[in-house]
């Protein structure tokens, strides 16, 4: 497989996809780590619309479930955690529900979480990634529930659809 994309080929394809949206057209690429790599790279640009368009199709990827995005699962990581594009935010979240829990950076990821699922300001796409994300925990953290259940309560009279039917399931699965 190939190692060897430049840059000026990822944001081609980026454009590309931006245009076409060929995710069908296109997965195989994404059996290729080193591909997948220099996705995750273009999205540190701060330019649109390389990071919102590479993490959509990281996404994309992800929901497949049959390719190896979790080989780059400590840069997803750090792109959540170190970027506040909410469209970049939401396609990382997303592609990381996908992914098992890992521990780098286990700590940040969970406080992140939980600050964007407090945050009146994060849009709702990123909270309910979040939630879906802070299930991975539960497992090991059970207590974790509380304070779930006590942030979303507060927020309740804001819910919008979307949000409240993230918290039903969220609550059934747990059974809260």
């Amino acid at each position: 497989m190939r190692s060897d994309y430049t840059p000026a080929e990822i944001e081609a394809f980026v454009l590309d996809f931006r245009k076409y949206r060929h995710v069908k057209e296109t997965i195989g690429l994404a059996k290729n780590t080193e591909f997948l790599k220099a996705l995750a790279n273009i999205a540190l640009r701060t330019t649109y619309p390389f990071p919102e368009y590479s993490t959509w199709y990281l996404s994309k990827v992800a929901e497949a479930k049959s390719y190896p995005l979790h080989t780059i699962q400590k840069e997803l990581l750090d792109l959540y955690l170190n970027h506040e594009n909410p469209g970049l935010q939401r396609n990382v979240l997303k592609s990381l529900t996908f992914c098992p829990l890992i521990a780098y950076k286990q700590g940040e990821f969970l406080d992140k979480l939980f600050k964007d699922l407090a945050a009146a300001e994060v849009k709702v796409a990123v909270k309910v990634h979040a939630l879906e994300n802070l299930q991975k925990f539960i497992p090991n953290y059970p207590e974790l529930l509380g304070e779930i259940k006590q942030i979303m309560e507060m927020q309740q009279d804001n819910f919008t659809p979307a949000i409240r039917a993230r918290y039903k399931a969220f609550c059934k699965k747990n059974k809260m």
